[in-house]
């Protein structure tokens, strides 16, 4: 039991300063008692380790904006391009006419898009920890999400980790890829879904760095970097510039990184947005 432990700690130790006192320092036995009960508490404060302050995290908010006319079309499930609105950015994010009949209160990825918010990490710094799902209003202790593209039937769209980050894409029957396959794009990488009938072809990876610098993976000889454990305006200037140049330098790989998994920096760090051939992401603290 915790209590008995603790018990037998105090008493070791109010015996060893008993020792010190009586015999080392020659003291009355009266004396050197009293003295070693007083001092136990203190030399325990002293003799234990000193917890770690825990890392203060800034819960964000992460919003996907798939360019749903490029990526319908390049993978031929939409017959008529026509019918989609495409003269700017917003049409060419929102769905037709006819999805307006859903139900507004009802989520659809293919309406709504992903909007989800990370709200703990890992004490590793390795990966997300708790994950908020706006859409669904749900709490995942992963980021992975499936759902279905309706009125898009022959197609779900998933977001699921990998070693790098968030992949994204679509799920397809596979005896329909394999016959569209040579006219489309090549995805990032094909897996047959749990059912053999099924094929996931990611399209894109968000980068876990660009979500968050402290990020580490330690099989890619990433260190996490930890965090102050105060606000950054309470941070002394020495221990401030330190922080921020160590910050600094990881900007130069998140950005090769982004460039490699063919995304593109909008704006300025840290509140830029990135850009991709299917998708529109931003990022925002709260």
């Amino acid at each position: 039991m915790a209590w008995l432990k603790s018990a037998t700690h105090y008493v070791l130790i109010s015996g060893a300063l008993y020792l010190i006192l009586a015999y080392l320092a020659d003291l009355p036995m009266r004396q050197s008692i009293v003295l070693a009960l007083v001092l136990a508490p203190l030399a325990r404060k002293i003799a234990s380790p000193t917890p770690k302050p825990a890392a203060r995290f800034r819960p964000y908010r992460v919003s996907v904006s798939p360019d749903w006319y490029q990526l319908l079309t390049d993978f031929h499930l939409i017959d008529n391009p026509e019918e989609w609105g495409v003269h700017d950015r917003i049409a060419r994010t929102c769905p037709p006419k006819f999805l307006e009949a859903l139900p507004a209160n009802e989520y659809r990825v293919l309406r709504d898009g992903i909007f989800f918010t990370v709200l703990q990490q890992s004490e590793d710094f390795q990966e997300p920890g708790l994950i908020y799902w706006n859409g669904l209003h749900v709490f995942k202790s992963k980021p992975v999400f499936r759902g279905t593209m309706e009125p898009i039937t022959k197609a779900d769209f998933f977001v699921a980790t990998s070693g790098d980050g968030y992949n994204l894409g679509i799920i397809v029957p596979y005896w329909w890829w394999n016959e569209v396959k040579a006219s489309c794009p090549t995805p990032v990488t094909e897996a047959r879904d749990v059912f053999p009938e099924k094929v996931a072809l990611t399209l894109a990876t968000i980068p876990y760095l660009w979500l968050d610098l402290h990020y580490g993976n330690r099989q890619k000889n990433v260190e996490p970097l930890e965090r102050p454990s105060r606000p950054l305006e309470e941070l002394s200037q020495t221990l401030f510039y330190k922080y921020m140049g160590q910050l600094s330098d990881r900007i130069p790989q998140r950005d090769d990184q982004l460039k490699k998994l063919g995304w593109k920096a909008d704006g300025r760090w840290p509140q830029e947005d990135i850009s991709h051939r299917y998708f529109w992401v931003s990022r925002r603290e709260i």
